[in-house]
């Protein structure tokens, strides 16, 4: 059975290295926005669970994660791929400079 799972989880794995080298510049930059955007999610429904030692701490990562969105966003909203990579974090193309 665990045999059966590393072949699935290798085959997954070179599923999307090849999905991956498919994509155009515009679609990755879609792509990391989106791994950002869920891993704020997550962070942020997960939040309330964490130690209170440990919520600043949390909170801080949170914050470096937003930041880093909007770093993403506005380098599209200046670069060439303006309004052709979507930002699912505002639900629109990005075709101006975020303020």
């Amino acid at each position: 059975m665990l045999t059966e799972f590393d072949r699935d989880a290798e085959q997954a794995v070179r599923d999307m290295e090849r999905h991956t080298f498919s994509m155009d510049d515009a679609a990755l930059l879609t792509s990391a926005l989106s791994g950002v955007e869920q891993q704020i999610q997550l962070d942020e429904h997960m939040l309330p669970g964490f130690h209170a030692d440990d919520q600043p701490m949390a909170t801080q990562l949170l914050e470096y994660q937003r930041e880093t969105m909007l770093l993403i966003e506005q380098f599209v909203a200046s670069s060439p791929f303006r309004g052709r990579v979507t930002s699912i974090w505002h639900g629109k193309r990005i075709t101006k400079p975020v303020a």
